[in-house]
């Protein structure tokens, strides 16, 4: 199965899909369960990985939410939606 991509702009489009997300951020890579998708608009700060172990960085949910989608699409096989944002 291939990814499909997707003609979305923004996050907030895809987080009213309420699957697992993966970014690829200016501020490192964020992973978000599809429970935090869901709770995302309760959620003020996440972590961000800059690529160390042991090196999470938070970043404000406004931020993140502020990106615009480079590439990507979901994954069936992961059940997730993974994009590269700026």
């Amino acid at each position: 199965k291939r990814r499909e991509n997707m003609k979305m702009n923004n996050l907030e489009e895809i987080m009213k899909m309420g699957k697992a997300v993966e970014l690829m951020t200016p501020g490192g890579f964020v992973h978000l369960s599809a429970e935090q998708v869901k709770n995302i608009s309760n959620i003020k700060e996440i972590n961000a990985n800059a690529g160390c172990r042991g090196y999470n960085m938070p970043m404000d949910v406004d931020e993140l939410l502020s990106f615009k989608i480079v590439r990507g699409g979901y994954n069936p096989e992961t059940d997730t939606n993974e994009f590269l944002v700026e």
